[in-house]
């Protein structure tokens, strides 16, 4: 009877997990599913409190390099646990090579993360065509998780290269008004690099979980600074279509800050964009240039 409950609980785990994959690394838009959600939960919450309590800008733009492969790994242990509990589904399923004797519970959840690392069965062997195709099975989902594992890392690595191009523009613009140059000119310069790459960052908002991997470890990456140079930047009613771009990013961008699944990063009701970016300073423990 433990047995079969084992195996059903496995089953359903395994289920769960590719769930998990489909909605936070295939669907569109993504979304995170039971496992991910909990890593990422625990990994942004617990930093993002740290930070609070700190103020340490190095614990904010860490929160990106660990919760993605965070993510990856609570599918990865999911999986590797819904296997390991289906092959204990009878005890002449996995053999021990050496002994041929029934391997233990232990056991066969090396096996299984072993399958699923796609890395062969390695000590031990399925003695029987059902345990066989249970564990090509494993082998099977366990790399449909890792290949999608690494494009989702890779497509956020894009997400956070258009942010880096973002925040470099700005700094630039930044340094020519400082130098003295016309606003005028600078900005029409500004925008041929600013204006694509940011509306790259405000699309992959609304369909990618990259809210907290947006920060920046010094006050001069800060996202939250670029986005207040360009907007103070920006005429009032812009009429180059570039700046008109930027300026519809820049709202997405803020809109999705305000409405996080993780939570509201930026407090207060606010709808107006000044607003929003003062609060996105403040949230990011920095001080707001102009207040609204």
């Amino acid at each position: 009877m433990m047995a079969v409950f084992a195996f059903l609980a496995g089953v359903a785990l395994v289920l769960a997990a590719l769930w998990d994959v489909f909605r936070s690394l295939v669907r569109s838009p993504l979304r995170a599913g039971p496992f991910t959600t909990a890593a990422e939960f625990a990994i942004c919450r617990g930093m993002l409190r740290l930070f609070h309590l700190s103020g340490r800008r190095a614990i904010l733009g860490a929160i990106g390099p660990v919760s993605v492969p965070a993510r990856a790994l609570a599918v990865v242990a999911a999986l590797i646990a819904g296997w390991a509990l289906v092959l204990q589904g009878a005890e002449g399923w996995i053999l021990i090579s050496s002994s041929n004797a029934p391997a233990s519970p232990w056991e066969r959840l090396y096996l299984a993360a072993y399958a699923v690392a796609t890395l062969g069965f390695g000590a031990y062997e399925p003695d029987s065509p059902t345990a066989r195709l249970l564990t090509a099975g494993a082998s099977l989902t366990g790399f449909i998780v890792l290949t999608f594992s690494v494009g989702a890392v890779s497509t956020i690595s894009q997400v956070l290269a258009a942010r880096d191009a973002v925040v470099a523009a700005m700094r630039a613009h930044a340094a020519a008004l400082a130098a003295g140059a016309d606003p005028e000119a600078a900005l029409d310069r500004t925008l041929d690099l600013v204006a694509s790459p940011l509306s790259a960052v405000a699309s992959a908002m609304r369909t990618l979980p990259v809210l907290h991997r947006l920060h920046g470890e010094t006050e001069s990456q800060a996202f939250s600074v670029a986005l207040d140079r360009l907007d103070q930047a920006l005429p009032t009613k812009p009429a180059d279509p570039r700046a008109q771009m930027a300026a519809q990013a820049m709202d997405e961008v803020l809109e999705v800050l305000s409405r996080g699944w993780l939570g509201r990063w930026l407090e207060g009701p606010d709808t107006d964009r000044r607003a929003r970016i003062a609060a996105f300073l403040r949230a990011d423990r920095l001080t707001p240039r102009s207040e609204p």
